[in-house]
C-alpha cells in the first residue's frame, strides 16, 4: 500500500479531528510544528514507514529518513522546533528512540534498549 498525501488548508487541519495524511499509517502520526508552518508524519513506501516533513500549505516535500531496513514512525517535535524525535526499528531489534532535525541533519539514536521504546515525547 502506498502512502496518500492530502493537501488540507491551513485553517481546515487545525478544526479536524483526524486526517488522512498518511492512508493506512496514519495512526503511527502526524504532528504540526510549533508555529503552525510545517508538519512532520509517517509515511510508508515500499513496505517499510519512514519520516517526512512539508509545508503547512502542502508544497515542500522533504524525506527526513528512509532507510529500506527499519520502520519509523511517531514523529513529535522538540518544544524549540529544533529536533523532531521519533521511534525506528528493524525485523531484528526492538524500538528505539532517534531524533533529527527538520533539514534531514543531525540524525542520532538516543536509546538503545533491549525493550521497546516508541511514542516519544518531550517534556517543556
Amino acid at each position: 500500500m502506498h502512502g496518500t498525501l492530502v493537501r488540507i488548508p491551513r485553517d481546515l487541519v487545525r478544526r479536524a479531528a483526524h486526517i488522512k495524511l498518511t492512508g493506512w499509517y496514519a495512526h503511527h502520526g502526524y504532528v504540526d510544528s510549533l508555529d503552525k508552518l510545517k508538519i512532520a508524519f509517517t509515511c510508508e513506501r515500499n513496505g517499510m514507514r519512514h519520516i517526512s516533513v512539508i509545508e503547512a500549505d502542502g508544497f515542500g516535500l522533504q524525506d527526513l529518513t528512509f532507510d529500506s531496513t527499519t520502520d519509523e514512525g511517531y514523529p513529535t517535535w522538540s518544544p524549540d522546533g529544533e529536533w523532531i524525535a521519533f521511534n525506528s526499528s528493524n525485523p531484528e531489534e526492538y524500538a528505539n528512540i532517534w531524533v533529527i532535525r527538520p533539514d534531514g541533519s543531525g540524525l542520532a539514536q538516543l536509546t538503545n534498549s533491549p525493550e521497546w521504546d516508541f511514542r516519544p515525547a518531550w517534556s517543556h
